[in-house]
Parts: C-alpha cells; structure tokens; sequence
C-alpha cells in the first residue's frame, strides 16, 4: 500500500521510483500484470506517454499470436518520468486511475478478446482501425471515470478526461462526416 507522501517522494526521486510502483496495490489487474516497470527513457522517435501496455507476443505454430492468455502471459505497464508530474498528477488517486483504472482497463480488453485487432486488421482500413483504437479509448476513459470519486482524484485531473473524452469523441463524428460509408472489406478480401 502506498501513500500520498510516498507519491510525493517518488515524484521528487527519480531512484525511488520503481520501489514505489513494487509497493502499489493494483487490486484486480494485479493478476493480469506481469510487472509495473519504471522506464526513465522512450525509444529513439517515439512519443513520450505517462503509461503504457507492453503484450507479450510470441511465435506458436509458425502463427505471430499474443502470449498474454490467461494467467501464464501476463502483460508489463511501462511508467515514464511524465507519470511523475505534479502540475498534471498532483494527487496518488490521478497516478493510481492512470494506472489501474486505466492501463488496468487496456489489459483487461486485450484478454477478453486478444485477437481483436489482428481481426478486425484482416477486414478494416487503416482509418477504420484508427476508429476502432479511439472507441476503445473513449469506452476505457468513461469506465475510468466512475472511479475518480474512489480514488479522490483531483478536480484537474478529472477535467482531463473530459475533455480526452470529448476530444476523442469530436474525432471520431469528424470521421463519420467525412468519410464515405465504412467498406466492410479491404478489396482484396471481397473480391
């Protein structure tokens, strides 16, 4: 169990960090967790998120498929230094809804149906499939919200997801307006 001065602590220190992630309790994600892991560097390129899911994948009947099923392929969630900042996440409940409420959330869907995007790959478009990742995320930050009251989340905070939620929300009608109707098939599929 963790507290509001130990977020306080790891906040201002880097090298405590991960000890403070060991200590969290992540209720019932834990059992789908592999580790919560600190790393202080993104990969060369890339976006630098607060949190993110990391699936295990591996090679089984020369099929690419998730190792993550059930209890033996757990997923790790990567926490970056911006997971640490106290003008977006002054208080532990931000920290912990970003944490279990959501990125719990990521790993809880990809075992319900692990194979939901290498099917919906086979039969949508990039843009389609880019539609598919924001309803997921819109799904995920409203679930977040009906624990923010539980996690004393900050008012800021809470604001955020709001306007995350409505942000992704304005996308995804943008797409629908502009686009023709959705193709069922990618061409060489119907044909």
């Amino acid at each position: 169990m963790v507290t509001q001065e130990d977020y306080e602590f790891a906040q201002q220190n880097p090298s405590f960090r991960q000890r403070f992630l060991d200590r969290i309790d992540l209720e019932d994600v834990g059992q789908y967790t592999k580790q919560v892991k600190y790393n202080p560097l993104a990969e060369e390129g890339e976006m630098i998120p607060t949190m993110r899911v990391r699936r295990s994948f591996g090679v089984r009947g020369g099929l690419i498929m998730p190792l993550n099923l059930g209890v033996i392929f757990k997923s790790t969630i990567e926490v970056y230094p911006s997971a640490f900042d106290r003008s977006f996440r002054p208080k532990l409940g931000d920290f912990l809804s970003v944490l279990i409420d959501h990125e719990g959330e990521h790993i809880r869907r990809g075992l319900t149906d692990p194979f939901l995007y290498i099917k919906a790959s086979m039969i949508l478009d990039e843009d389609e499939m880019i539609k598919l990742g924001m309803e997921e995320e819109i799904q995920i930050y409203q679930s977040q919200l009906t624990n923010v009251r539980k996690r004393n989340c900050s008012k800021r905070f809470i604001r955020g997801i709001e306007d995350r939620l409505n942000t992704y929300s304005g996308a995804i009608q943008f797409v629908d307006c502009v686009r023709p109707p959705h193709k069922l098939y990618k061409p060489y599929l119907s044909s």
